[in-house]
Formats: C-alpha cells, structure tokens, sequence
C-alpha cells in the first residue's frame, strides 16, 4: 500500500482487502471531516492476488493546512504506510 497525500485529494493505492479500505474510510472520514471540509470517497480497483488492490481517492472541499498535512501524514506513518506529500 503506498499514499500520496496533496492539499486536496489524498490517494492511497494498494488496498489488498475490502476490510483495509473500510477501516481506512471510516479512520480518515473521523479525522478530516470538519463542518467547514465535506470529504468524498472515490473507490476503484477491487482487491485479490491478479490485480494490484483498490485505490481510494479522498477529494476535499477545503484545502488540508499544513498542520492537516503532518497530520495525516502521521495517521499513515503511524500504521507503517509509504507516504508523498505532494504540496
């Protein structure tokens, strides 16, 4: 799994199960969804051993400040996940 995290729309690539994905949604929808930020979930891909996972993009209606960056930027550090900040 590797992220690629930009002031808009964070992107995380190689989700191999469905379990991931929804663990990660429900995680980062709590950590960035504020009442002035929507956040909308993308899903592509499926998971399985002949494709390389889902992919996830995360667009947001209101920038991430620098202070949102290192910290999604930790949430994925955190959990042992490749991660560009992209700014």
């Amino acid at each position: 799994m590797k992220v690629i995290i930009r002031r808009n729309e964070i992107t995380i690539e190689e989700i191999a199960t469905h379990i991931t994905a929804e663990l990660l949604t429900k995680q980062l929808s709590e950590l960035l969804e504020t009442r002035e930020r929507k956040v909308t979930f993308f899903y592509e891909g499926g998971p399985g051993p002949l494709n390389k996972g889902m992919i996830i993009k995360i667009r947001l209606s209101k920038e991430l400040g620098d202070s949102d960056l290192v910290a999604v930027k930790k949430f994925f550090e955190v959990r042992r996940i490749p991660t560009k900040v992209i700014v």
